[in-house]
């Protein structure tokens, strides 16, 4: 018998697979590119879809037969594929076919400027791939067509078949309107889409400049406020639209795609304030008006969580903005019900804007079609918006001056009159400072409660520890009681970080002062966080056993919560607690009894952890330890 070399039982296997990976790409529906004409084909039934939930494929990972298997083709639509909001990486991959003698060259397009990365894998001549990277979050120089939209020219060989690779992911929702053009279909396409921009833009320039020559002229704020809102939506609708990135801050990368969360919010915020000034809130709804000034602040903070880059910023920006604009337009309903003349005007124009801004969000979602009037829906509500709100300042120019006539007229009847409503504006003015005044010292308050708390766990912060030891320590020196000291160190808590991660010791850490929350009872113990995984409870007034079973009661409890460790000898969290009490004297300070209930700590941790270890005072300041498991 011949013995056949180990590699030759290798080959039918490859083969095999490489039957599985053509199975796979030919199960795909291929495009003719030679039958495009004059009118895009979108690319959803030809794209065979692949999540990667876990962030880590490659292109050659997913062209091995076993992953190419798991694309899943027959969306039964042209309609874009949506996907919500979603960070999740998805692949697309689809096949573009030329037929003909000659060599075609088309346009891939992405109408949705917000993807944030973009990978395109093209096939080369040799088999190799080429790949191109771009995306909302890269310098608008990556793409290789300028277009506000994501636009890829293709070159397809004669009687060639050739399989394309897209990596789409979005830091916000994640919509693909794929299409492909022939060349001169779409620079007809590309000339209306900016023509239709610049239609937009357009108008929007000639309202602010018109009212900022009427803010110069009249000087009056809300005026101003109108201009500050056109150019942050403006900036806005640039930032969504793909204009931005490609005409105001090219460069910018990652940031122009954050500017989409920071202007939206910041739109927001100049339109809560022109519609305090517009419909006269403070006078008209003073509770409504409050609530608008909490929201004004909240999107302050919005805006600095965006800056900072803090996770969900952009989700949570997007979802407290269409909130607010609900609840401007409830505010501006209820003025109609109070039969306000401008509150009419306003209701309107910004209906307009909610349905257009609507509209594009639930085609972002794939709730509506995709279409030329949905995709440009925001602009168009927010152009007729526009409109109307200059009718309604002019509106309320004409009632201005009619007011101020008519107020002229009646102050010749009568100065009396006149006086009197300037006292009420006196009154009036001195209540809103009131207001504010009380508005400022109530933030002061809560400005010094967050500075003596510690942000993770919620309990006191080292701060507050030493401002309450160093008054509890002059208490039990005029008063002549002990003062007891409990450090407590939860064990082998850098393993713990290391096997579970920051977010879990962090949870930990919470859990560890819940418990001493539930443990420390007596209004004048104060528990605090010392510092890292470190604890200290100030025990007034206790001696040396009572302060001991408190510590071997926090010990205990620890242990019964049984919060898994698989870096600890017993398989769960322990703690290690150092335990001082002190009778103060003059002369001595808070630090001898922090010394004392640190190297108790040190000895509990020294032998063996999950103990207690107490400081027996001796003369002249110094401690003795005893162990208690």
């Amino acid at each position: 018998m011949i013995n056949k070399h180990p590699y030759c039982r290798l080959i039918p296997l490859v083969f095999c697979g490489l039957g599985l990976l053509v199975d796979a790409v030919a199960a795909d529906k291929a495009l003719d590119a030679s039958q495009i004409g004059s009118d895009a084909v979108p690319l959803t039934e030809y794209f065979a879809v692949l999540e990667d939930p876990e962030h880590k494929l490659t292109l050659a990972e997913v062209q091995t037969p076993a992953i190419a298997a798991q694309f899943v083709a027959e969306h039964g639509s042209d309609q874009p594929l949506a996907y919500g909001t979603t960070t999740t990486p998805h692949w697309f991959r689809f096949r573009l076919q030329n037929p003909t003698p000659q060599p075609l060259q088309r346009i891939i397009e992405i109408d949705f400027p917000r993807i944030s990365d973009i990978q395109l894998h093209q096939p080369l001549p040799d088999g190799s791939y080429q790949s191109l990277q771009t995306g909302a979050a890269y310098p608008f120089t990556t793409r290789p067509y300028a277009n506000r939209n994501f636009v890829f020219p293709v070159s397809l060989p004669p009687l060639s078949e050739q399989t394309y690779y897209f990596r789409l992911q979005s830091n916000t929702d994640l919509l693909v309107p794929a299409q492909v053009w022939s060349p001169e279909a779409f620079q007809a396409h590309e000339r209306k889409d900016y023509i239709i921009q610049a239609w937009y833009y357009g108008i929007a320039t000639a309202m602010g400049l018109f009212n900022l020559l009427l803010f110069i002229a009249l000087r009056e704020k809300i005026y101003l406020l109108y201009v500050i809102f056109v150019a942050t939506t403006v900036a806005a609708f640039a930032s969504f639209f793909g204009l931005a990135p490609e005409f105001l801050w090219p460069a910018a990368g990652i940031w122009a795609e954050k500017a989409m969360s920071i202007t939206a919010v910041f739109q927001a915020t100049i339109f809560a304030l022109f519609t305090r000034h517009m419909l006269n809130t403070p006078a008209i709804v003073p509770t409504l008006d409050r609530v608008l000034l909490l929201v004004v602040g909240t999107m302050l903070l919005l805006l600095l969580g965006d800056l900072a880059s803090i996770p969900g910023a952009f989700i949570l920006g997007q979802l407290f903005v269409l909130a607010v604009y609900v609840y401007i337009f409830a505010v501006a309903f209820h003025c109609v019900l109070h039969h306000e003349r401008r509150a009419y005007f306003f209701v309107i124009a910004f209906t307009f804007y909610l349905l257009g801004v609507i509209t594009y969000t639930l085609t972002s979602m794939g709730v509506l079609p995709h279409t030329q009037l949905t995709a440009n829906a925001g602009q168009i509500g927010s152009g007729l918006e526009m409109l109307l709100l200059a009718f309604a300042l002019a509106d309320r120019f004409n009632m201005i001056r009619r007011e101020k006539y008519q107020a002229q007229e009646e102050a010749l009847q009568t100065k009396q009159t006149l006086l009197d409503s300037v006292r009420a504006s006196e009154r009036q003015l001195e209540a809103r400072v009131a207001q504010r005044t009380e508005e400022l010292n109530e933030a002061m308050r809560k400005l010094q409660d967050l500075s003596l708390t510690d942000g993770l766990t919620g309990i006191a912060n080292r701060r507050q520890f030493d401002s309450v030891l160093s008054a509890e320590w002059k208490r039990a020196e005029r008063a002549g009681a002990p003062l007891a000291l409990a450090m407590l160190d939860v064990d082998h808590f850098k393993k713990f970080n290391d096997l579970y991660g920051h977010p879990q010791g962090d949870e930990c850490l919470k859990q560890v002062a819940r418990l001493l929350a539930n443990n420390v009872s007596r209004p004048a113990e104060l528990i605090a966080r010392y510092g890292g995984e470190e604890f200290a409870v100030i025990v007034p007034g206790a001696n040396n056993h009572e302060a001991l079973q408190l510590a071997l009661k926090i010990c205990a409890a620890l242990r019964a919560c049984r919060i898994p460790h698989a870096g600890s000898e017993v398989g769960y969290i322990t703690a290690s607690i150092g335990v001082a009490v002190s009778t103060p004297q003059p002369g001595e300070s808070p630090d001898t009894l922090i010394q004392a209930a640190d190297t108790a700590l040190y000895g509990a941790k020294a032998g063996g952890r999950n103990r207690v270890v107490v400081a027996d005072p001796i003369p002249h300041g110094h401690f003795s330890l005893h162990k208690h498991l």
